[in-house]
């Protein structure tokens, strides 16, 4: 695991008032950002971030704090259908299916920032997965559907407007690094009832083995997120997942926020 250490040079400019234009001009938070996307693009795909101000008596200070964070690092995106980019993990604005286990997944944007606010009484560890690794594994596995990953899939887009669904490969090349990966099985499965795109008996097969491969132990990296840790996680390398967890009866829940960013892709490789 990667760390780089605390927040000392940018707390106190994230405790400030300052304008996201303020903070991105603070040659700290630059060192900083930096060193964080050096870490995501030519280290291991991801930074574990600890000590960021979390004020407990005050969510809405926290979440613009790590609003206003995320945008210093680059472009935030819409999380939903309506238009929000700040997103809150928790059972208490997911529901009761949230405390199953999510799998192994990546996301839209370039980078990935779960921010811990509150733990779980129990369980609830965030999950890491190599993509390039995986993929390895399958073309050794499986030599003779591998490529089915590199072809184009289907993936329905909810309840957004526009298309009903778009399509992209799960793995494409790089030039200059391993294939980027775009993986979110739960999303492929769904499609065929809400677009009504046909999901061949083959490619379930290659979804189900890629699956497999990736919930191994060997494959992964577990690590439990304390209050004031952020997690930044390359999408387009690192899969990532949670396991099943519980909160205290009639006590605090679980929360982390979360937010989707995107960097110029001269940074980005």
């Amino acid at each position: 695991m990667k760390s780089i250490g605390n927040f000392p040079a940018t707390e106190t400019a994230l405790k400030s008032n300052d304008t996201v234009e303020s903070l991105q001009n603070r040659s700290a938070l630059q060192d900083f950002r930096g060193s964080v996307l050096k870490c995501c693009t030519s280290g291991f795909g991801f930074v574990l971030l600890r000590g960021f101000p979390v004020d407990p008596s005050d969510e809405d200070t926290t979440k613009n704090r790590f609003e206003r964070f995320a945008k210093s690092i680059g472009v935030t995106l819409s999380q939903d259908s309506q238009g929000e980019h700040l997103g809150e993990l928790s059972a208490r604005n997911r529901g009761p299916d949230w405390y199953n286990e999510l799998p192994l997944h990546t996301d839209g944007a370039n980078l990935l920032l779960l921010l811990s606010v509150r733990s779980a009484l129990s369980g609830g560890l965030t999950k890491l997965a190599c993509a390039a690794a995986i993929l390895e594994t399958m073309q050794i596995e499986h030599p003779t559907t591998w490529q089915m990953l590199f072809e184009p899939w289907a993936f329905h887009r909810g309840k957004r407007p526009g298309p009903a669904y778009f399509e992209r490969p799960i793995f494409k090349e790089h030039f200059n690094s391993t294939p980027d990966c775009f993986f979110l099985p739960g999303t492929i499965r769904k499609t065929p009832d809400v677009a009504g795109i046909p999901l061949s008996p083959e490619r379930l097969e290659v979804l189900a083995h890629f699956q497999e491969i990736a919930e191994r132990e060997d494959h992964q990296f577990r690590l439990k997120l304390s209050p004031g840790d952020v997690l930044v996680v390359n999408n387009n390398k690192v899969l990532h997942a949670r396991t099943q967890y519980a909160d205290a009866p009639n006590g605090p829940q679980r929360l982390l926020l979360r937010m989707w960013v995107n960097v110029h892709e001269e940074e980005f490789r």
